[in-house]
């Protein structure tokens, strides 16, 4: 059956007695036809059918006569069957040979950029213990496909992961061809949505998921539109769904406009708030971490005049609870915190501001510290982030945007990671924008992007599993 299976562009195993080989040619014919929708260039001559139809008629014959003890034929009960003539074999040997059929009638199914890489048993490729990691493209009009062709063709992240980029796999060809690195996408894989779903377990190596949101032809680099927008937005969704389906192990997203996802009417301001959306999250908040420099944030994407109505004892309180549970996470020991105050010089015991130290900030910390965390604050904000201070902090609980931003900008630019706390999924994203000016231009580091897969990667792993918090 084997040497039958061998003749043929694929395998077939059919259970047949020790005697009977030569009848898996007709076996063989008729699974090949329900199993693999292939069609024969010839079916079995007529002359070969029926020599073994004689064969097989002959073998009941001796069966029979021996189980009843007849021993008129002069052989013993347990005999070796007749051998079908040489030309018999050989006829349904070439009579198997197959080929595909037509274009039209075939199976869709994943596609290769240049040629097809080496596959593991069955024509499946090796399955990996690696975690899958999804990439969204961001805007397609910004420095988001370049970065993505520029980690695709990076081989120390296919060591540790297997990046999957959510996107448009032309506009990531027609980038990798305008940055003059089109060997990169060589090899490949690109799954459409479907086919992703049910394949998932497979990809062992670098893939596109080619979602088709927008054509290469309507994105123009560096112009901010609602069709590139929508297609962002439509990456995001994708990109969850398949974290929730636990189809991929972690999220990382790549930058996208604000103005544009506006302009396409997603009624969200950001990443943070699209994915709390999404997945049903009751709390959650954005994180930015670095080797130099750590800060989660109670409020992110509003104005000033909005700051100060948005917080209160519970939200501040939150805010440090998943700072302490991530830090925990990431570091592995229990993380010092400090809370910097909203008002210059921290209020001032009242004197600045509207008293938001004194009713929200102070009660969230004493309320933090009696559940056993370490915690600090509040503190003025300008010497909040001096070297001595940050060398003993492991996070700094900010009250808006830019109080944490800046600081860690001007220390960690394309090196910091943003992750999103307190989602039942993992994602981790780039620290900087779409970077229009300099979008398709081949300039843009992909240092954040890696830092932030490399990130979510070791979440991803089992040993990172979430720890409680202590508690006294």
């Amino acid at each position: 059956t084997m040497c039958l299976a061998k003749s043929c562009s694929f395998s077939a195993t059919v259970d047949v007695e020790p005697g009977d080989w030569p009848i898996a040619a007709v076996a063989i014919e008729s699974k090949l036809k329900a199993t693999h929708q292939r069609r024969l260039t010839k079916p079995l001559p007529i002359e070969t059918k029926r020599r073994l139809s004689s064969h097989l008629a002959t073998r009941d014959e001796v069966a029979t006569q021996a189980s009843s003890g007849d021993d008129s034929l002069g052989i013993p009960p347990i005999v070796p069957l007749p051998i079908l003539p040489l030309r018999t074999v050989l006829l349904a040997f070439v009579s198997l040979r197959t080929v595909p059929l037509p274009r039209q009638r075939r199976w869709h199914g994943p596609r290769w950029i240049g040629p097809r890489p080496a596959l593991g048993c069955c024509g499946f490729p090796f399955m990996t213990s690696r975690p899958r990691i999804a990439i969204t493209m961001g805007d397609p009009a910004g420095v988001g496909p370049e970065l993505c062709v520029r980690l695709l063709g990076n081989p120390e992240v296919a060591r540790y992961c297997c990046p999957i980029v959510f996107g448009d796999a032309a506009i990531l060809q027609h980038v990798a061809g305008q940055i003059r690195c089109p060997q990169v996408l060589v090899g490949c894989q690109v799954l459409s949505a479907a086919n992703f779903a049910h394949s998932h377990a497979l990809i062992a190596a670098p893939a596109i998921v080619d979602l088709g949101a927008i054509s290469a032809r309507d994105v123009q680099a560096g112009r901010v539109s609602a069709d590139t927008g929508q297609a962002s937005y439509a990456y995001i969704v994708a990109s969850i769904d398949a974290a929730m389906a636990g189809h991929v192990d972690a999220v990382t997203t790549g930058p996208i406009h604000k103005e544009a996802i506006h302009a396409a009417g997603v009624p969200y301001p950001g990443h943070t708030e699209i994915y709390a959306a999404r997945t049903g999250a009751d709390r959650a908040c954005m994180m930015l971490t670095s080797r130099e420099l750590t800060c989660s944030f109670v409020t992110t994407h509003v104005g000033y005049r909005d700051v100060p109505s948005l917080l209160n004892q519970r939200r501040i309180h939150e805010v440090i609870r998943l700072s302490h549970e991530a830090m925990l996470r990431i570091r592995g020991t229990t993380p010092k915190l400090i809370v910097c105050g909203l008002n210059p010089h921290a209020g001032e015991h009242g004197l600045f501001g509207g008293g938001e130290e004194e009713q929200h900030i102070i009660p969230a910390i004493e309320q933090a510290r009696s559940e056993g965390l370490d915690v600090d604050g509040p503190l003025p904000p300008d010497t909040a982030f001096l070297p001595a201070r940050r060398k003993q902090t492991d996070c700094f609980v900010c009250m808006y945007h830019d109080q944490g931003h800046i600081p860690l900008k001007a220390l960690a630019f394309d090196l910091a990671v943003n992750i999103t706390l307190g989602l039942p999924i993992i994602r981790t994203s780039v620290d900087h924008g779409t970077a229009l000016d300099i979008a398709w231009k081949g300039v843009a580091q992909v240092t954040s992007l890696i830092e932030a897969v490399e990130l979510a990667t070791k979440l991803a792993k089992p040993t990172f599993a979430a720890q409680p918090a202590t508690s006294t």
